[in-house]
């Protein structure tokens, strides 16, 4: 029973410090850099993964803790149940990413091909949500839907921007709203030109993500092996019973912290850094990135 209530007291104390490192967070965040507030959406594939998740978590805990009697085992086997996904595909996220920014490239070639065929900007957003390519289908539909019922347009590529979250999405946002504002020549050009840089970047990140997969492979065989180690372990009663008392408690939640941060970072090393986009930042109209488009005008 000590053991029990240790265990719940631990996971209540990471909780609380949780919810204070978040709650800190947004309270630093000033209103004028969040002008624009984009609600992500689940989509049902994931929900029904993610209940699946947490119900295999839950039953592979509860049997392991049955059956060693460990309750640190038991929460091992739950959480390495749940990051289950991660393990096996550790690429996952940012396969995803490249194949969103591929599809905006691609998508960015189809509006310059509407443009030129002289229709409005916004019926060219409009009719490009019927061939807009599957990644970014959700995004160019709501920004379609907020064009059309009149949400200003500097809101409405804003919050476009920021569902991609990507830099090269701010340069298309930037380029679209001088053409609703202006009505200047030139947007066809400077979409084609952007999808063709677009491209390149994907190919060059493609490249980049095949060498860090190599490192994501490492961090999971690691993961996976200290796991396993662990939980064969538990099996023994001898060697484990030490962790039953407090000062043994108190030593194996700082060392399983310890290697969860170890876990954390080296994951860290291998994530791709994207440099922060420029719409909905506050910057005035006549700001620096958008006169990049200037010679599209």
């Amino acid at each position: 029973m000590g053991m029990l209530i240790a265990g719940f007291a631990t996971a209540g104390l990471l909780a609380g410090l949780l919810l204070i490192v978040t709650g800190a967070r947004g309270t630093l965040v000033s209103a004028a850099a969040r002008p624009v507030k984009v609600r992500r959406l689940r989509p049902p594939k994931a929900k029904r993964l993610l209940r699946v998740q947490i119900g295999g978590a839950a039953a592979g805990g509860m049997l392991l803790w049955v059956v060693t009697g460990w309750l640190p085992s038991a929460l091992l086997a739950a959480l390495t149940v749940f990051f289950l996904p991660w393990l096996l595909n550790p690429n996952k996220s940012a396969m995803e990413q490249i194949e969103r920014l591929e599809a905006l490239a691609q998508w960015t070639k189809r509006l310059s091909d509407l443009v030129k065929t002289g229709i409005g900007i916004e019926d060219a957003i409009a009719t490009s949500v019927r061939t807009a390519p599957r990644p970014i289908e959700r995004e160019v539909s709501d920004l379609a839907v907020r064009l059309h019922s009149r949400m200003e347009p500097r809101q409405a590529l804003t919050a476009f921007a920021r569902a991609l979250s990507d830099p090269r999405a701010d340069l298309v946002a930037a380029a679209l709203l001088l053409r609703i504002r202006d009505r200047g020549p030139g947007l066809a050009d400077v979409l084609s030109d952007l999808g063709n840089r677009t491209k390149d970047i994907v190919r060059r990140r493609r490249d980049t993500e095949a060498e860090r997969a190599k490192h994501r492979t490492t961090v999971r065989w690691i993961c996976a092996i200290t796991v396993v180690v662990v939980i064969a372990t538990s099996f023994n009663k001898e060697q484990v019973a030490v962790y039953g008392t407090p000062l043994g408690m108190t030593v194996m939640v700082v060392l399983t912290a310890a290697v969860v941060a170890l876990f954390w970072w080296m994951n860290r090393l291998g994530a791709p850094v994207l440099l922060p986009g420029f719409m909905g930042t506050g910057a005035p109209p006549a700001a620096a990135p958008p006169a990049r488009m200037e010679v599209a005008r």
